[in-house]
């Protein structure tokens, strides 16, 4: 029985927690059973969370985290024992066909649609948005009920096709690159200059739990950032802060981001 508490009672934020316990169980399963089981998609940080885990029984198992790519921001864990040296991958690519042309469709668009239908975002990794088509990596389990239940995206109508991960097509990610000048490096005034906020309102949105740097919930206004951070601000968009450029004649420090599309 794997002390759970003693993973993850650093953890602030309780959801965070629940979801990162829930799948030590898996682990548990594989420690007990000696057989083959997938975490859940999991987002970067609570992929550095769920490694610290792994690694206090690296002597026990073997585990790979799979997502479609390299490149893959989500990924879930395979994880088995240490004697079983191939696995099938469990996910499989969801292509969404449709005619967008009249209609632009948006990763959130995407994203509100397949959850709608009754699917948790631990089951869905990456979703790539093309001029014709979707891309979206799922796992297997779900393929049959995203195909016969997902029948439009905003109002356009699709069609789904279940392919082999392999078939994955990414986008090539866009940004716009803006330089500012702010007081200090910390993370309301970076928001607030970001944004065009006040730097009250900056606050308020940090205190408010929608502010993530590099996938990490945030909720201290003063936290320092440092170069090469990932932000994001839900209802707001993200942004990547490039680097900080020398002072200004007013002796503020110019900085620059580069904001994602």
């Amino acid at each position: 029985m794997i002390d759970k508490n003693k993973y993850t009672s650093f953890i602030k934020q309780e959801d965070v927690r629940e979801f990162i316990i829930k799948n030590i169980s898996k682990l548990e399963g594989v420690l007990d059973n000696f057989d083959i089981r997938r975490t859940d998609f999991m987002n970067p940080y609570e992929q550095r969370l769920f490694i610290s885990v792994l690694n206090a029984f690296s002597n026990e198992i073997s585990c790979q985290a799979v997502g479609g790519n390299e490149n893959s921001e989500r990924k879930m864990f395979l994880i088995y024992p240490d004697y079983i040296y191939e696995v099938e991958l469990p996910i499989k690519l969801l292509r969404l066909y449709g005619n967008f042309k009249f209609e632009k469709i948006s990763h959130r668009d995407c994203l509100g649609a397949l959850m709608s239908v009754g699917i948790t975002r631990e089951k869905i990794g990456d979703i790539y948005v093309h001029k014709d088509f979707i891309d979206v990596v799922i796992d297997e389990a779900i393929g049959n009920y995203m195909i016969s239940n997902i029948t439009s995206i905003r109002h356009c109508s699709i069609k789904g096709k279940i392919l082999p991960i392999e078939e994955l097509t990414e986008t090539e990610i866009e940004l716009v690159k803006k330089d500012y000048s702010v007081s200090s490096l910390r993370l309301d005034n970076i928001i607030a200059e970001a944004f065009n906020l006040s730097r009250a309102s900056a606050i308020s949105v940090i205190k408010s739990e929608r502010v993530k740097v590099n996938y990490e919930p945030v909720f201290s206004q003063s936290k320092e950032i440092e170069e090469n951070s990932l932000i994001s601000v839900k209802g707001y968009g993200r942004f990547v802060f490039i680097s900080s450029n020398g002072l200004s004649k007013k002796g503020k420090i110019r900085i620059s981001l580069a904001h994602y599309k």
